[in-house]
């Protein structure tokens, strides 16, 4: 299977995201905010994760796929260094890759692919194979990424291999409570 689930937070509740859509698992805070997403819904919601001072983590199992194409808008609103806003993608608990906005660069599986700045919405593309399927030119265990529509990266190898992807996670890490990630429109097309 590839890439199949699709969330733009529109439908949810503005309130806690554990529990809703499958969500689950949650540390610290993650909410659906009711304005100021990435996709121009109505309304324009998405997930924000915040903690005072700790982790903030949550969790979603996602239809289990060797390979495929998605995207993730994502915001972080600080590009402080020792603070960072992740969206993971697993293989069950091992970790093949994930996006990092972190110190103003946008890196994947940890090789940079470009920069943000605070308080604006970028939309991330990752392409990825798992298997042998040479899903867009891949070798197996390797991905690209894009920002906003622009160019391919070249591939970049898993953190580890992995059979396939099932979970998604989104992650902030807050030193003083005022630092956090958004996460949108998480889509297999753009």
């Amino acid at each position: 299977a590839i890439w199949t689930y699709d969330q733009n937070f529109n439908a949810l509740n503005t309130a806690t995201l554990n529990g809703q859509d499958s969500w689950g698992t949650m540390a610290g805070t993650v909410d659906v905010i009711g304005s100021g997403g990435a996709d121009g819904g109505s309304p324009d919601k998405y997930a924000k994760a915040w903690q005072n001072g700790a982790v903030s983590t949550i969790n979603r199992l996602i239809t289990s796929s060797v390979s495929g194409t998605f995207y993730v808008s994502m915001m972080r609103n600080t590009t402080a260094a020792s603070y960072a806003g992740i969206f993971y993608v697993f293989d069950d608990a091992t970790l093949p890759f994930e996006i990092d906005f972190t110190g103003g660069n946008i890196s994947i599986a940890g090789t940079n692919i470009g920069t943000y700045s605070a308080n604006t919405w970028y939309r991330i593309g990752v392409q990825y194979e798992t298997g042998a399927g040479a899903w867009e030119g891949l070798a197996a265990d390797t991905l690209k990424g894009n920002i906003d529509g622009g160019a391919w990266s070249s591939a970049i190898a898993f953190r580890s291999a992995v059979d396939d992807v099932n979970k998604i996670r989104i992650y902030d890490h807050d030193g003083d409570g005022t630092y956090s990630v958004g996460v949108d429109w998480i889509a297999s097309a753009v």
